[in-house]
């Protein structure tokens, strides 16, 4: 594995499992998945700093964990 381009990271089982869960509804790997998360993360913290939102992104976050059940 070329180092400079990938990092391998530790995470707990509880939350791999919630990874594999998400990577599975959508179709992508958990490494997708995480790569997806951060970007959303980085575009909704923009879009909130900017002022064209009202949620942080981690209350974005909790309010589509809490549509989705």
């Amino acid at each position: 594995m070329d180092t400079t381009k990938y990092k391998s990271v530790t995470i707990g089982i509880g939350t791999w499992k919630k990874l594999n869960e998400l990577a599975s509804k959508d179709l992508r790997s958990v490494s997708r998945t995480i790569e997806y998360l951060v970007h959303e993360h980085d575009y909704l913290t923009k879009k909130y700093m900017e002022g064209n939102s009202t949620l942080t992104p981690e209350a974005y976050f909790k309010s589509q964990e809490k549509a989705n059940g």
